[in-house]
């Protein structure tokens, strides 16, 4: 855990990415060698993250986008192991957490790229249909971000504030039209 608190975001994003960048070029036995060891600890980097960090170091835009990329770098690293879906989930699922407590912690502009990635992921889950075969790789899917939306009070923490900068609202008009499109979307959800 000590070994943990070493590792900044910026930090791993500079180790990885190289990596990431050419997997086609490593071996399955290379992956899974050097870097089956490194997914737990990188897990737990993510779920850990303080406050502080994410303020300092969770852009989610543009070159300083860190989380993002140690996760795309990650999966393409993961993609190549065999059995590896639930690490892709974990992932995931990390990457949603970071991107939820961003939308609580932040300013304006941090609300807004925290709007932007799940308007990001909003677009992917619905322009790519889950594969229908046992080795799909991408665990999330519109149903699945419909329920995350509901559990974690998306609405509920971005309908508080805000809603008088029309960039914000069409961000979040996005969201709404998502969960409407879902059928996922009840009144209980706008009366907060």
């Amino acid at each position: 855990m000590e070994t943990n608190k070493l590792l900044s975001l910026p930090l791993i994003h500079m180790l990885l990415r190289p990596f990431g960048l050419c997997h086609e070029f490593l071996t399955q036995n290379t992956i899974d060698k050097y870097f089956q060891p490194l997914w737990e600890p990188l897990i737990d980097v993510l779920n850990n993250l303080s406050d502080e960090d994410l303020k300092r170091d969770a852009k989610l835009e543009g070159k300083n986008d860190f989380i993002n990329s140690i996760i795309k770098s990650s999966r393409l690293l993961i993609g190549r192991s065999v059995g590896a879906e639930n690490l892709i989930k974990e992932l995931e699922m990390c990457r949603l957490k970071v991107i939820l407590r961003v939308l609580q912690i932040s300013s304006f502009n941090g609300k807004m790229n925290a709007l932007n990635e799940i308007n990001k992921v909003l677009s992917y889950v619905c322009y790519y249909p889950p594969k229908q075969s046992d080795d799909d790789l991408d665990s999330l899917t519109a149903e699945k971000m419909a329920n995350w939306i509901k559990e974690t009070d998306v609405l509920g923490i971005v309908l508080k504030d805000s809603l008088h900068q029309p960039q914000y609202v069409e961000k979040l008009e996005k969201i709404l039209r998502f969960l409407i499109k879902e059928k996922a979307l009840t009144l209980d959800d706008l009366a907060n």
